[in-house]
């Protein structure tokens, strides 16, 4: 017989893929999404991994598979290609090639649509296990109209793809501790190895699970493998010895998972690595050290050395400066430690703080005992906000915090088991809930709460939290309905071009369509600032660039202030009719 919770959930996912659908539509390829694209591509062609080391090469690669199936030709010979200078050479390929940049963009993104629904079904059967079947549908909801899932998931982005894949396997290790099971363990160590190949900050993951796992062992003491205790001796049929075991499993099938991602690749640190990222290695060694350096950089054998250079990198990243962080109208280098508190208050749902509020609640007022199953939904929460803000300390975007947003649903179907009257506020609250979301169609990436004016969202956060160059579909559709001839400022890595046809103002150097473009600062002129006069006309602009953030010349459109936009496009392109 069918189940009518199940045919429920099969509609919200459905419904949940058809709005990724349709947000992909409207979006523009966002920050990074052809540099990732073009990368995971020239993965596939070569098993050279050099191009892309700032993260491992899963989420580039699942992006890149239309383009393989279509068989597009790769500019190898461009001189940015050959350098490994992935934003030349991102520019080269999908806007200088002529191949259609947007179908591909669109195609690319579909893999995560369907890695964002199978998250959505291990929400669902994990809440459902946990509080019956009408809570499953209730975390289920919370997540699919998530501002913030809906703005991420649907990405070529590594963010959302890490996040789910360390989420569910943190579902499997829930069931393996509960059951035991060696299809648990294989598939625990399956999706972290899936999370390591996403992105480094997987790592994160290590000390969750490790608290989790010892926590429920030592509160229970009843972790055991029927299987494996038949082979160990008598002395170790201990549970201590199979729970030791078993995450020694879950790391070396992690370890394997992320080696084929590679391709099994084995070689040096230096043939994993663009020429430029060794010498950086040599400059910064000690002479006396210089010979050891040599020997583990060009001699020692290591498996996916890639990996071992991107890590290196970020950690080398992350020891010498923190990126820059900009809310309530001030920059801060690197985070603050309220920032994501902030970020909370304002980017999530008003409907859904409350509902939150509500389940924290129920916690204590309802004595069934769920501690440990607390556990896995509220530790990992804790563990990731404090070592990712505290430690990793950065502040450029919600995305950083996106498993967040898989956990809190399930704890939250525990909203199924209040009692009437709080019943019918719970429901009128989800109502709500959902109507906001769908009335944000769809400036996700750019959502603010009730609290916040949208188009005032700026006053608050810029980058990531606002402003990723998703709008330059909308502005060109502006553009076509008023026969407008454009002055444009942009931000993002999408070549303009391949929207609208425009006149060039000033925009950050590090964007590949820029004239001039320059991957670094230390590839600029001396004393390189833009030239941002006056001028008159139909101006376009990226609130982020009209902040000067990115810029060089921090005054650059200081004089636009004075002035009110006719358009917001997207609440991030701003639109200005100056005439004199």
């Amino acid at each position: 017989m069918v189940n009518k919770f199940d045919v429920a959930a099969f509609i919200v996912l459905l419904a949940f893929a058809g709005i990724l659908v349709g947000v992909s539509t409207q979006n523009s390829a966002v920050f990074e999404e052809n540099n990732h694209l073009s990368t995971g591509y020239y993965f596939l062609l070569t098993n050279d991994y050099r191009l892309g080391t700032s993260h491992p090469p899963l989420t580039y690669e699942l992006s890149a598979i239309p383009l393989l199936i279509a068989g597009k030709e790769f500019p190898f010979e461009n001189q940015y290609c050959k350098d490994f200078l992935y934003y030349g050479c991102a520019q080269e390929f999908l806007y200088n090639s002529g191949i259609d940049s947007k179908l591909f963009i669109f195609l690319g993104r579909l893999p995560f649509i369907i890695i964002a629904m199978l998250t959505g079904l291990v929400i669902y059967m994990w809440s459902k296990e946990l509080y019956g079947a009408k809570a499953g549908i209730i975390s289920l909801l919370l997540y699919s109209f998530m501002p913030v899932i809906l703005g991420w998931s649907a990405l070529i982005m590594t963010d959302f793809s890490v996040s789910a894949f360390a989420f569910i396997s943190v579902y499997f290790l829930w069931k393996l501790m509960r059951k035991s099971g060696i299809a648990n363990l294989l598939l625990t160590g399956l999706f972290f190895g899936l999370a390591m190949s996403s992105k480094f900050t997987a790592i994160l993951f290590l000390p969750i699970y490790l608290s989790i796992a010892i926590f429920w062992f030592l509160s229970r003491k009843s972790y055991d493998f029927p299987r494996l205790k038949k082979y160990l001796p008598k002395k170790l049929r201990l549970s201590e010895i199979s729970f030791i075991i078993s995450m020694i499993i879950i790391l070396i099938i992690a370890f394997f998972v992320v080696w084929s991602a590679y391709g099994f690749d084995v070689g040096s640190y230096s043939s994993g690595a663009p020429q430029r990222y060794t010498d950086l290695v040599y400059e910064n060694v000690p002479d006396n050290f210089q010979n050891t350096a040599s020997f583990l950089i060009e001699k020692m054998p290591l498996p996916a050395p890639s990996y071992f250079v991107g890590t290196s990198a970020q950690m080398f990243i992350s020891a010498t400066g923190s990126k820059p962080s900009f809310f309530l109208g001030e920059t801060h280098e690197g985070s603050v430690w309220y920032f994501h508190i902030i970020e909370f208050l304002v980017k999530v749902p008003i409907a859904f703080l409350i509902l939150l509020a509500i389940s924290i609640a129920m916690i204590f007022i309802n004595k069934k005992n769920y501690k440990n199953d607390k556990l896995f939904l509220l530790l990992p929460v804790l563990i990731y906000y404090i070592a990712f803000v505290v430690i990793v300390n950065i502040g450029s975007g919600i995305q950083h915090v996106l498993p967040v947003f898989l956990f809190l649903p399930v704890f939250m179907g525990r909203l199924a088991l209040s009692k009437q009257p709080l019943q019918y506020l719970v429901y009128a609250l989800i109502a709500w809930y959902i109507i906001a979301s769908l009335l944000a169609f769809p400036h996700y990436i750019s959502y603010f709460n009730e609290a916040v004016d949208d188009d005032k969202g700026y006053e608050y956060f810029l980058g990531a939290n606002l402003d990723l160059g998703q709008d330059l579909k909308g502005l060109s559709d502006y553009a076509k309905q008023n026969n407008l001839d454009i002055k444009l400022s942009y931000l993002g890595t999408t070549d303009p071009a391949a929207y609208l046809d425009y006149e060039y103002l000033a925009s950050p150097f590090f964007l590949s369509w820029v004239p001039g473009f320059a991957h670094s600062e230390k590839d600029l002129e001396e004393n390189y600032t833009e030239s941002c006069g006056k001028t008159t006309g139909i101006i376009a602009i990226s609130i982020t660039n009209r902040e000067s953030v990115f810029m060089q010349n921090k005054s650059c459109y200081d004089w636009l202030g004075s002035y009110e936009p006719i358009e917001i496009i997207g609440h991030t392109i701003f639109v200005y009719n100056i005439t004199s």
